[in-house]
C-alpha cells in the first residue's frame, strides 16, 4: 500500500511533522477515526496510523478534491516508471514537476 511506504519514507528521511492529502475519502475517514474495522484495508490503515504516531511529532490527514491532488497523480506515475524505487530530488524536482 503506497500510504505506507510514504509514511515509511518520511520517517526515514527524519521528518517530523507530516500532513496528508488524498483523494479517496473513505481512506482518510478511516484514518481519521478508529473505525479500521469497517474498512477492507482496515490492518494496513491501523499500521500507517500507528507509524505516525510512533514516528512523528504531528502528522494529519485530509481529503482534497481529485482536481486538487494532480501533482501527486502526475509524480506517482512517474515513480511507478523510475529506475529506483524510492527517489528524494534535494534541489532539482523532474523537469515536468516544474510546469505545475
Amino acid at each position: 500500500m503506497l500510504l505506507l511506504l510514504i509514511v515509511q519514507g518520511a520517517a526515514y528521511l527524519g521528518a517530523q511533522r507530516i500532513f496528508l492529502e488524498s483523494d479517496c475519502q473513505t481512506m482518510v475517514s478511516v484514518l481519521k477515526g478508529r473505525d479500521y474495522a469497517a474498512a477492507e484495508l482496515g490492518v494496513l490503515f491501523r499500521e500507517a496510523r500507528s507509524l505516525c504516531h510512533a514516528s512523528f511529532e504531528s502528522y494529519d490527514f485530509k481529503y482534497c478534491k481529485h482536481d486538487c491532488n494532480m501533482v501527486a497523480h502526475a509524480l506517482a506515475q512517474f515513480g511507478l516508471s523510475a529506475d529506483a524505487p524510492f527517489s528524494v530530488w534535494a534541489v532539482d524536482a523532474p523537469d515536468f514537476f516544474r510546469s505545475w
